[in-house]
This record gives C-alpha cells, structure tokens and sequence, in this order.
C-alpha cells in the first residue's frame, strides 16, 4: 500500500525528467499558494514523487495525460513493458485523472472479491487512515460495495490534489447517505445548482477542500479538489471502468523518493516502477513487479541489489522459527528493464493482511495450528 506511485506517459525519461525539474521558483509558488504549515506539507511531498505540481489538477476532456509513461514501450531500444499503467487499465475514466499522475493506483474490486481472502482485504482497506477519513461512521465496504477504485495525483502525501474515481455497485440510497455523513462530519453542504448531485467539504487534517460528486447513471462516485470544480458537466460522460485481469494496479514516477527510509531502497537511477497483484485459485496471488533504468548495465546490478534487498527481509524471525513473507522473487533484466516475479500463498498472504491489521489497533487473530 505504501509503495503506490506513478505516470502513465509517451516518454518515462521526459515524465522523470519533469518531476526533477521542480526548482525553488516552484516551491516559492507553493508557499504562495499556501500557508506555512501547507508549504511544509507540499515541500516533503513534492520530496515523495518529485512533481512540481505545476500542470492543471484535472485532465480536459479527452485523452490521458501525454507526459505518462508509454503502456506498452519504455525508452527507444527497450523491450515492451508488460504491465499497463493502472490509467491505461482503467479506461475512459482515466480522463478525470490528475493532471500530473506521478503516482497511480488501481484497485479491482470486481476480482478481489472472488479471492478467498477478499473480505480481509475489505478490512484491512477500511482500517487505512485515508480511508477512514471520509467514510468513517458508513456502512460502506470498499471490496464488497464497490467494484473499480482509480486514485491519481502528483504525490500521495498531500492528498489535497489526489483525485479518485470510484465505479460502486451498492445501492445509490447508501451511496447517498454515506455522502451526508462524509459532509456532516467535515461541516460541508450539498451544493446547489451543480450539474450533479455533489457535497462539498474539507477535511481538518490537511484543510484541503473537496467535492464528492455522484454520478447516478454510470454508478461512479467522483472525489476532486474543489479548484475542479469545472470538471462536473464532464462526469456524467464517462464510460464504464474496463475489466482488469489484475487485482490491484501500482505505478510510481522516481520510485526512490517514496521508498526512502523503508527496509527496501530503491536506486535513484530507477525512472518509474510498476506493480501488480493477480488473485489466483486457492487463496493465491501472483505479484509482478516491472521498473525501468536508465541503461542496461544499471538495470543489471539494480536488479541483483534489489534481490539482496528482498531476501533481508522477507523473514520475520519469532525465536523458535521464522516465517517467510513471501518467496524469494525472481529478478531479471532485459535491456534497461528490470523485472521480478513471485507467487503468493494463501497462508503468506492471510499472514501479511492479518499483520498489517494490527498495524491499526486491532487485535491479532487467533490461527489455527
């Protein structure tokens, strides 16, 4: 969850070349735009995916942000990229999408649902601050009630510019009702003469404002920064989410910045990375991971530190014995591509969410021997 982050461009070196162009002249605008508080927050975020946060906040109309990484090539002489960028998954609501999609993330809950352990994932994602922030006191599920969430923005550490379209397949009623709740805590209001139905609110953590924005006929739930306003006449013509073979969908834009200060360090070198998690018969889960170089020979010696890297912690150590994580990945390099593949257990992963839970203040579960 952590590591989510990314850009879904023609050219990975240009969208990274970009982000590392955020100067003082950018920071100084952020500090204008915001008080000194705000500015603190913007400047460890700009640190997180190194966007200056200068484009629009909203896509127009019309086709993917062109400063992505391509969804099927990399740098001229590469070999094709596997896995799509989460706004190339998604499809046509991909459109709202930040206008500076530095970090993506798509979850499927369509096919998290058919998991064995889909409902614990419905916990675990329930438990997430950013969750609980807006729909805390609900009764919604984010795997049972819906069934496509596409968060985009520059950085994920300052939230106030993420935007989130969300595909539900609960009742409107509850959908509804759950949009006064989200108001009413914020102190905000349903707005009047909007195109759709929609609330406003702000959340006293980052005092970013929002709109919440209900899409009745397309059954999508659309969350903007209220300086998007703009963007509402355009929802109602949206096409559905396409059908996504992975569970969940990661893309990040200088994937260096995020990781820094985690047990796993990713080289500077890296230009973006790309995760995605495949729900499997019997419990299981494919988890692939693509990240691209800035040259062969990186993406080489990147590519066995990362490994090491891996394998330090893939163990928890509890005395008597240990238990792995996951299996050791398999890591390779074609070219300037680095890949990684590895199968996930139902134990692994009923493992891992459980743990992850109690990261939040729930008690551990009781296993079974």
């Amino acid at each position: 969850a952590d590591a989510a982050d990314a850009a879904d461009a023609a050219d990975a070196a240009d969208a990274a070349d970009a982000a590392d162009a955020a100067d003082a002249a950018d920071a100084a605008d952020a500090a204008d735009a915001a008080d000194a508080a705000d500015a603190a927050d913007a400047a460890d975020a700009a640190d997180e995916a190194g966007s200056a946060d200068a484009a629009p906040l909203v896509a127009s109309s019309g086709s993917i942000d062109a400063g992505s990484p391509s969804p099927t090539l990399a740098d001229a002489g590469s070999p094709p990229v596997r896995l799509r960028d989460p706004t190339v998954a998604a499809g046509d609501p991909s459109r709202i999408a930040g206008k500076d999609p530095n970090v993506q993330v798509l979850l499927a809950a369509d096919r998290l649902r058919s998991h064995e352990l889909g409902a614990s994932l419905g916990q675990l994602l329930a438990d997430l601050p950013e969750w609980a922030e807006f729909f805390a006191g609900t009764s919604i599920d984010p795997v049972r009630d819906f069934d496509h969430v596409l968060l985009t923005g520059p950085q994920f550490r300052d939230f106030r510019k993420v935007v989130a379209v969300i595909e539900y397949k609960t009742q409107e009623s509850a959908i509804r009702q759950a949009m006064s709740v989200i108001a009413k805590r914020a102190g905000g209001r349903w707005m009047q003469g909007t195109p759709l139905p929609a609330v406003e609110f702000t959340l006293k953590r980052d005092r970013g404002e929002r709109i919440l924005a209900l899409v009745p006929k397309k059954h999508l739930l659309v969350l903007l920064p209220k300086e998007a306003k703009d963007q509402l006449p355009k929802l109602d013509g949206m096409k559905p989410f396409a059908k996504s073979g992975a569970g969940v969908l990661v893309s990040m834009v200088t994937p260096s910045r995020a990781f820094r200060g985690l047990p796993v360090a990713i080289p500077e070198s890296i230009k973006w990375l790309r995760a995605s998690v495949t729900p499997l018969p019997k419990g299981e889960a494919d988890l692939d991971i693509e990240a691209l170089d800035v040259s062969p020979t990186d993406a080489a010696s990147h590519s066995a530190d990362l490994a090491r890297s891996i394998q330090s912690v893939r163990k928890i150590d509890l005395g008597l014995f240990t238990i792995d994580l996951i299996d050791q990945p398999s890591f390779t390099s074609e070219n300037d591509l680095i890949r990684a593949h590895v199968k996930v257990t139902k134990r692994q992963l009923s493992f891992i969410l459980d743990e992850a839970r109690t990261l939040f203040g729930h008690p551990p579960p009781t296993r079974k021997p």
